[in-house]
């Protein structure tokens, strides 16, 4: 029960008859205690302890122990406090209203001393939720106006969680000027087009108490459950980018539409914006919002990234009020079905500076002591044994090139994320930034380096319709995390592409990325630039060289290529993407447009035997799953070969 009293002297309750002497079993049983039972005792329905006089001075002792049989079974309740007048005892957890049996036990004796119906007493809603001492922040977290008990609540310093009756407290100084709820698992909370109403504004000055309530609503079963995982969305009203995120949309619209007894939720993994064009091309945070909207309603919790921080400011504190006031809390957390799920904020700007031609913000990659003491806190309420997933928008841990292991890591408080996550059963870091794919297992926790929605910022569907591709060759989209109970799975889908296409061939014979044919009339800066990331592919091939681009690849994933019934060796190497170079970086009219294309170690090679023949490849995942192609050669090299749309 609560430690806040709220018990009745029977002397103030409704007491229509007591037990007399006679109704007692005879004898003593070796100590005399007598207590006024009443007939009927109202208690309140929060109430902690009961209360009784004594009769003619007979007190109990109190390391006695008072017994309750009712319902419930027999309950023993630890006396808390005895008087010549009164002697209080603890109420037990679960209390049932009813008829219950009084007795007292000393020793290995018991006395009966009574019996009297216990009816419960509803309180109010204003007895019920109003401020504890101390308490500047409370309310009720709801379902059906019926209180929801151990809820997690935090201001994001502070952290409580509701009692039985749903209500919390905050000793807040309200800091951040907001309270949110870590959504349970089983229930939802609105919706404002597809952003979760997890959260409430505060009001009043940092020591004037206020009160916010939550209400919640229970969810569609969430053992099983989907999270689709958005990476750099990057709008910004350049790169004809308004014209292709409807694209993005109807892909995760379809996909939905075609798994409608499947939960889905999703998360993003900041840059949905783009500090740099706020003003200048006029869209920020209130026209992504409006974007959102095609998105019909799915629940999206959104991730904080450095181009969402706003270069008006020179510090972080500044530069995340814009954000705060139209997306919410830039660290929070919340549960789907046995999933704990965390977006944290890594981006910690230091000032304002000229990058290249942009004004931008400078900025450390870390957590911060606040931010990691609120997330101890946070997940000393999740259990060992549950999967937490985490979210931020720079990256974990270094790209691992060639090794299937941490190579360190890329925050500076990194190592102590990893202490915290590493604890539990398995934890998933999703990240973005680099607009690469790539993946890493350090002991119990594992990256995934997640891609871009945008691919390179939109580049090569403006200046190639057709193709939406990434730096590194993997094409614009989005990951499909699929979680049945404690176990998580996840594919990579490209937008415009089924789900079962995870990489793409390269007959390297017809390639031709020479200078000449790529960039005749560049500038010189442009043709060095150029050159510098295509010196890999800038002369044609004639050794017969197949390349397999497999851009969610890890280390437990195989590649199988046959030739005429026989198996070619693969070898696994660092590599840049040809059709990146061809549609973005060749294409490219300045040095704003996109950045140069960039290694990868998810391409593969093979050598064939000829110029001509067919290849039967296969690419089995970490998960069994089998994807193939038979691909005819000579394969041609092409926007029209490769489009999408």
């Amino acid at each position: 029960m609560k430690s806040i009293l709220h018990y009745v002297f029977p002397l103030l309750v409704l007491a229509f008859f007591s037990c007399t002497p006679e109704e007692n079993p005879a004898g003593d049983n070796g100590f005399d205690v007598r207590l006024d039972i009443p007939a009927e005792i109202i208690v309140e329905a929060d109430a902690s302890s009961i209360e009784f006089a004594v009769l003619e001075g007979k007190a109990p002792k109190q390391s006695d122990m008072m017994i309750l049989e009712g319902l419930a079974g027999q309950k023993f309740c630890k006396i808390l406090s005895v008087t010549t007048s009164s002697v209080k005892a603890e109420l037990y957890d679960g209390l049932k209203a009813g008829q219950h049996k009084i007795s007292i036990q000393r020793g290995l004796e018991v006395k009966y001393l009574g019996s009297t119906k216990i009816s419960l007493k509803e309180l109010a809603d204003d007895e019920l939720v109003r401020p504890g001492a101390g308490s500047t922040i409370y309310g009720k977290v709801q379902c059906n106006g019926k209180g929801i008990e151990g809820v997690v609540v935090s201001d994001g310093i502070e952290v409580s969680v509701t009692d039985k009756n749903g209500v919390y407290q905050l000793a807040s100084k309200k800091k951040y000027g907001y309270v949110f709820v870590s959504v349970p698992s089983g229930y939802n909370v609105p919706t404002d087009t597809s952003l979760p109403q997890f959260y409430k504004y505060t009001e009043k000055s940092a020591s004037a108490p206020e009160r916010h309530d939550f209400e919640l609503t229970t969810s569609r079963d969430q053992t099983a459950f989907n999270l689709l995982v958005f990476g750099d969305i990057h709008l910004a009203r350049r790169h004809n980018d308004l014209a292709q995120f409807p694209r993005f949309a109807d892909d995760i619209n379809k996909y939905i539409s075609e798994h409608q007894s499947e939960v889905f939720y999703a998360v993003t993994l900041g840059d949905m914006v783009h500090d740099q064009f706020w003003i200048p091309n006029n869209f920020g945070f209130l026209e992504y919002k409006e974007e959102l909207k095609r998105l019909n309603g799915l629940p999206v919790f959104q991730t904080i990234g450095n181009h969402d921080h706003s270069i008006a400011y020179n510090t972080e504190e500044g530069a995340v009020i814009e954000y705060r006031e139209n997306l919410g809390p830039n660290y929070f957390s919340f549960n789907i079905g046995n999933v704990h799920l965390v977006c944290l904020d890594n981006i910690a700007c230091i000032t304002t500076a000229n990058v290249g031609s942009f004004n931008t913000h400078k900025y450390e990659v870390k957590l911060g002591t606040e931010q990691m003491e609120w997330l101890k806190k946070d997940l000393s309420y999740v259990s060992k044994d549950k999967v937490v997933f985490a979210f931020m928008h720079s990256v974990w841990h270094n790209n691992p090139g060639t090794k299937s292991y941490s190579s360190g890591f890329n925050m500076d408080d990194g190592e102590e994320l990893h202490a915290l996550l590493n604890a539990y059963k398995e934890a998933h870091v999703f990240s973005a930034h680099s607009h690469l794919m790539w993946n890493v297992k350090d002991e119990n926790t594992y990256e995934h380096n997640a891609g871009a929605v945008c691919a390179a910022w939109w580049v090569s569907g403006y200046l190639s319709p057709g193709i939406h591709i990434a730096k590194d060759g993997a094409p614009g989209g989005y990951h499909v995390v699929k979680v049945n109970g404690k176990d998580v799975t996840w594919q990579y889908k490209g937008v415009d592409l089924p789900i079962t296409t995870q990489f793409r061939t390269y007959d390297r014979n017809m390639i031709d990325l020479s200078p000449e044919t790529q960039v005749p009339n560049a500038t010189q800066k442009h043709k060095d630039e150029y050159i510098a990331s295509a010196q890999y592919w800038l002369t044609p091939g004639v050794e017969n060289e197949v390349y397999i681009n497999v851009w969610n690849a890890d280390y437990d994933w195989n590649v199988e290529v046959k030739e005429n019934g026989f198996a070619l060796k693969v070898e696994r190497l660092k590599c840049t993407d040809p059709l990146y170079l061809h549609t973005a970086l060749a294409k490219r009219q300045n040095s704003n447009t996109s950045s140069d294309g960039a290694h990868n170690y998810h391409m593969y090679k093979v050598v064939a035997s000829s110029p001509n023949s067919t290849l039967d490849i296969t690419v089995t995942d970490r998960f069994g799953n089998v994807y193939t192609e038979q691909m005819k050669r000579p394969r041609p090299f092409s926007i029209e070969e490769y489009r999408t749309y």
